[in-house]
């Protein structure tokens, strides 16, 4: 199993993911409601487009280092704290992290289409965002450009 493309996983009871350490082929991952506290197994699969892994208690997304190619990714309903991997991700343009653990979003201040980036929505609603994410860095992304959703239904811009 070398040439896999597309893995859709959700609602399984998909614990281990280690066999997949080898697939350098995967474009699109699906997880939803499993069991796995990191993704380092997709280190390989580096023109990865989509990545979506959620309710899954991830809490290292170190793998993100090396998967620049991401376009879409949803990390919504898990415990992750650290997001400064994804200040490189420039090709994203979609980011869902709902429900997470997150503080500090400075690192999603340099995906901008004036830094380069292509980030157009964001997805922040129940996080314990810091004032510094509320009171500069959210405005800074929607004076940007950025759809931004966070806290009780407060947003800034459309995503289609």
């Amino acid at each position: 199993m070398t040439s896999l493309a597309r893995l859709n996983a959700e609602n399984s009871p998909l614990v281990d993911i280690q066999a997949l350490t080898d697939i350098t082929t995967l474009t699109s991952v699906y997880l939803a409601a499993c069991d796995l506290h990191n993704l380092q197994p997709f280190a390989a699969s580096v023109g990865m487009g989509t990545l979506s892994v959620t309710s899954c208690s991830l809490q290292d997304v170190s793998v993100l280092s090396v998967l620049h190619e991401i376009t879409v990714l949803t990390l919504s309903h898990n415990q992750i704290r650290d997001i400064s991997v994804l200040e490189n991700h420039l090709q994203a343009s979609q980011i869902r992290l709902d429900d997470n653990q997150i503080e500090d979003i400075l690192p999603l201040t340099a995906l901008t289409y004036a830094n380069g980036g292509r980030l157009s929505c964001l997805w922040l609603n129940d996080n314990p965002l810091d004032s510094t994410a509320l009171d500069t860095h959210i405005p800074q992304l929607c004076d940007e450009a950025v759809a931004v959703f966070w806290g009780s239904g407060q947003s800034c811009g459309d995503c289609l």
